[in-house]
């Protein structure tokens, strides 16, 4: 079993968030792409314009994404309302400076 050991901060020194933000793009694009407001796409998501105003800052001003509660469902919920499935890949990508070991968990 694998495990990523001490990540180090991406390039602006805040905590690795690279998937947020490109959910956070594919969000908004997608939004756009459709035609819908921010309170548009809160509405179908059941919350509020704010959140999606929040979300949407992640990808465009890099904001911390800490402060965002995205869990899965409410990714599936975004899938939904967008008509698509969503789908969580995992791939091998150790970044410089990241140490990977394979004794971290031990079964």
């Amino acid at each position: 079993m694998l495990a990523i050991v001490s990540p180090p901060p991406i390039a602006s020194g805040r905590p690795q968030g690279i998937a947020m933000e490109s959910v956070a793009r594919q969000v908004k694009a997608l939004r756009e792409e459709r035609g819908l407001t921010q309170r548009e796409l809160g509405m179908l998501l059941d919350c509020r314009q704010s959140w999606v105003s929040r979300l949407e800052r992640v990808a465009s001003e890099g904001r911390p994404v800490e402060s965002l509660n995205v869990t899965l469902e409410t990714l599936e919920r975004v899938a939904y309302a967008f008509g698509l499935a969503l789908r969580v890949t995992f791939t091998q990508a150790a970044p410089a400076g990241v140490t990977v070991s394979s004794t971290a968990f031990k079964e």
